[in-house]
């Protein structure tokens, strides 16, 4: 997916943002670094701004070790087009964890960030990568191709469609080579058949949380927890647990079918 670049006041580290439109004018900002971008690349975005500037204002900052999600202040009374967050990821920085991530973000828990980054290895986080820690909007759900973009990944791809995980594009898109989406391509999202179907419509994982506690009749049991757990063969994996006495006293596991919303007993 694309992203630009934006100006906001103290940000906390390592955010970055899907944008819409608005304007406004800044005086003290900061800017957070993308792979690609240098000093020089930074300054040329501000007619105010030199290089020499933003050595000033960054005392001790060093050039040539940057890390993609760093950030540098810079100072301009340029209006500038402000652009306001729609979506919101986590660019991840040296000592990052799923668990640290969670905690910068208020309300997000760590079952949110395996929920909104299918097949995320916690292991695994790469510097420079991002982690999505809000929900994806819900776009193009009721197509059955998706038209792939520059910087797009089957993950990213994934993410965007209601419904579906990385197994479903390998299972309906035979053969497709991860390393080499070609722009412009076609990965199909979503079975053959009517867009406005239930296929298409589907069940988020949210709601499938949401079906479980009703079916449990949960609904007027705030200390009940039903919490997405993984997938498996190809449906939600939910648990349906109470915290009592600083351990976890599980009251049943449920699959819900992504498509239809059927739930049944994982353990019978």
């Amino acid at each position: 997916m694309k992203k630009t670049k934006y100006l906001v006041p103290l940000l906390a580290a390592g955010m970055t943002f899907g944008v819409g439109a608005g304007s406004a004018s800044a005086e003290n900002s900061t800017v957070t670094f993308e792979r690609g971008d240098t000093l020089w690349s930074i300054a040329q975005e501000y007619s105010d701004v030199t290089v020499e500037d933003l050595y000033k204002w960054n005392p001790g900052i060093d050039a040539d070790v940057i890390q993609p999600g760093s950030k540098i202040t810079v100072k301009t009374d340029e209006t500038i087009r402000e652009e306001v967050p729609t979506e919101e990821f986590h660019t991840v920085t040296p000592g990052s964890t799923l668990y640290s991530i969670a905690n910068l973000h208020k309300g997000v828990t760590l079952t949110e960030l395996f929920e909104w980054n299918p097949g995320i290895d916690p292991w695994n986080l790469q510097i420079g990568s991002e982690v999505r820690v809000s929900p994806p909007e819900d776009q193009n759900s009721h197509e059955i191709y998706h038209t792939v973009e520059p910087g797009e990944t089957l993950y990213s791809i994934a993410n965007l469609h209601k419904g579906v995980t990385l197994e479903d594009l390998y299972e309906l898109n035979p053969g497709i080579n991860p390393r080499n989406l070609p722009i412009g391509s076609e990965v199909q999202v979503y079975e053959n058949g009517d867009k406005s179907g239930p296929i298409a419509d589907g069940v988020t994982k949210q709601e499938a949380e949401k079906l479980v506690r009703k079916y449990k009749d949960l609904e007027n049991e705030p200390a009940m927890k039903v919490e997405y757990d993984r997938m498996v063969d190809r449906q939600y994996l939910v648990h349906v647990y109470e915290n009592v006495d600083n351990h976890t006293a599980t009251y049943g596991w449920y699959l819900v079918d992504p498509k239809t919303g059927d739930i049944r007993n994982y353990m019978k």
